[in-house]
């Protein structure tokens, strides 16, 4: 004789096994992502594609143990857990932000030059080896944060290259605890106005506040540095670019920029002033708000606006 709701016992069970199924599906594409972007690609896209396998994978587990206690609709719990995922990495995303923020760094310190500022690995030689072939050449290393209490892995290594036919700069950053990421590049023009062109791969969130005189493309998707050098063009072609001048030396570069961002990072309440001695901490609520935000639209949509 048949019990009474063991059909439906029957299809939770088909449903929860095939949970396990996709679940251990989703873990291997994870893994496999995680290994092939780590040693390969570094590209921005696998990551983001990773975040969401991510979020279907933790979802779906939340799915299960919700459906053992609960007979409501499978759509509704489903989206209860898709909803508990986003609130928990939310929280994540705030608590790193205010993390970054009680640091003691000053992003915008001073610049030391040293005689080298670039990695030994072999992919980067190769990264300095093609730059060199499409006509830039190396005229600054620096390290920024030298004035801030902080360990040497968290300091800015910065190199700094310059085309003399098209007057066209190339600079490039990294930190020596982040090997796995790859350095990202930001082609800069500057015209007789005094207006800032700047073309950036990097899939970082800026958590300043852009000058107004200074205009910053990011496409993240951009790892060749040719298609990247192209878009750059591009870029000034649409804004009406068309004699760039260099700077007076590549430090006042560096150093017009840095300083403006500050000033207008703390001008529109993003930034404490790192003199003032009410507080320690390096952004204001809002600022921490504003790198919440860009930093769950970068891991998930790209969107570094």
């Amino acid at each position: 004789m048949q019990i009474f709701g063991t059909s439906i016992f029957e299809n939770v069970c088909e449903g929860i096994t095939l949970a396990y199924i996709i679940l251990a599906s989703l873990a291997f594409l994870i893994v496999l992502i995680t290994w092939l972007n780590t040693q390969y690609f570094c590209s921005p896209i696998l990551w983001t594609l990773r975040r969401w396998i991510r979020a279907a994978f933790v979802s779906i587990a939340i799915f299960i143990l919700l459906s053992i206690f609960s007979d409501k609709n499978p759509y509704f719990i489903f989206a209860l857990a898709l909803s508990a995922y986003f609130f928990g990495d939310s929280l994540i995303l705030w608590k790193k932000a205010c993390e970054y923020s009680n640091k003691n760094i000053i992003p915008f310190d001073k610049f030391k030059e040293v005689p080298n500022a670039w990695r030994s690995d072999k992919k980067s030689l190769l990264q300095k080896i093609e730059i060199e072939k499409i006509g830039f050449n190396k005229i600054y290393s620096a390290v920024s944060g030298i004035d801030s209490v902080c360990c040497e892995k968290e300091q800015q290594y910065i190199t700094i290259f310059f085309n003399e036919k098209d007057n066209v700069y190339l600079l490039t950053s990294f930190t020596k605890n982040i090997a796995s990421v790859e350095s990202f590049f930001v082609f800069i023009s500057h015209d007789e106005s005094g207006r800032i062109f700047a073309t950036n791969n990097s899939a970082i969130p800026f958590a300043f506040v852009v000058p107004k005189f200074a205009k910053i493309k990011f496409v993240p998707m951009r790892r060749n540095l040719c298609a990247l050098l192209k878009s750059h063009n591009r870029f000034l072609k649409k804004h009406d670019c068309k004699n760039s001048i260099p700077f007076d030396c590549a430090e006042s570069l560096l150093q017009k920029i840095s300083d403006n961002i500050y000033k207008e990072s703390i001008s529109k309440n993003i930034m404490n002033n790192k003199n003032s001695a009410i507080t320690h901490e390096l952004l204001t609520s809002e600022g921490k708000y504003h790198l919440w935000k860009k930093t769950f639209l970068a891991n998930y949509f790209l969107r570094l606006f």
